[in-house]
Formats: C-alpha cells, structure tokens, sequence
C-alpha cells in the first residue's frame, strides 16, 4: 500500500517514484479522501468528534487522536495509566 498527503494537483504525480519501486503490479486502485478535523468546541457543546483517517497505514495517528478525545473528556494531561499498565495494577486473584 502506498498513501501520502497530496501536496499538488497531480497525486498520481506525487506517489510514482513509490510505485517505480513496487515493480510490476499485478491491480491497482487509486482513490483521494478528504482529511476531514473537527470544527466545533467540544467544550461548548459537549460533543467530542475524531477526526477522519489520514494517510497513516497502521493507525497511529488514529491512537493519538483518541487520547486527544481523552483528555479533551477527562480534563487530564497525563494519560499514561491507560497505555502503559503499571506492574502493580494487575488484577488480583479471585479466591475460590
């Protein structure tokens, strides 16, 4: 897969170099999707919109938008507790 954020009027232009790497390819399909953000105060109105999928292929940019979301929601800066478990948060064993 090959994706970019077009910078010109010609993306097929833009990503060739990309494509004159892959070789011989056997289906291609070439699609242009607006990146679409927000425009509203989530503070105002209460509600809280992510914003569309960019030309990251494995969600990264999707992750940060989430914890953008969390903290906009929560009010709070750390969010470090929901990524990365603390050894002693494990859950207890139940007795039986």
């Amino acid at each position: 897969m090959i994706s970019t954020v077009i910078e010109t009027d010609n993306p097929k232009k833009e990503i060739q170099p990309a494509i004159d790497i892959l070789g011989d390819i056997l289906h291609s399909f070439f699609t242009v999707q607006p990146l679409l953000v927000p425009k509203n105060n989530p503070h105002e109105d209460g509600i809280f919109i992510s914003n569309s999928y960019d030309s990251t292929t494995h969600f990264e940019t999707i992750a940060d938008d989430v914890i953008r979301i969390y903290k906009l929601f929560t009010g709070q800066d750390d969010v470090s507790h929901i990524l990365i478990p603390a050894p002693n948060d494990e859950p207890e064993p139940q007795d039986q």
